[in-house]
């Protein structure tokens, strides 16, 4: 049996989760709680985290029980060594997609991309 503090954490971290999963899916009113639940049902989430302790990957393990159970949200833990190398991979991805997909100028956001390389050292 959880206890309250349990049950208030969960229910906060699955709205933080299907908030993620709805942000752009419902417009810019404000949805219900049964809107996100009804989106968010069926849904993935990759949380990406340390994966050293054994708490804190229980945790996680735990709470992605919960929310598959309760709101049918399915939770996959990424688990990363390095998280400072996983959020310099995600801030060059954002900027390659800008890159290839999203940048009418592809050679002003070519440079942009070389500077963030050259600014993190990885050129």
């Amino acid at each position: 049996m959880m206890d309250n503090l349990s049950s208030r954490r969960l229910r906060g971290m699955a709205l933080l989760l299907a908030a993620f999963i709805t942000a752009g899916a419902i417009g810019a009113a404000e949805p219900s709680w049964e809107d996100i639940e009804k989106t968010a049902r069926g849904q993935a989430v990759y949380w990406n985290g340390w994966g050293g302790d054994e708490k804190i990957n229980a945790y996680i393990a735990w709470v992605g029980d919960q929310v598959k159970d309760r709101y049918g949200i399915v939770l996959h833990h990424v688990k990363v060594a390095d998280i400072a190398e996983d959020v310099y991979k995600r801030q060059a991805l954002k900027l390659f997609s800008e890159v290839t997909c999203f940048s009418k100028n592809s050679s002003m956001a070519t440079e942009k991309l070389y500077r963030f390389l050259i600014s993190s050292r990885h050129v």
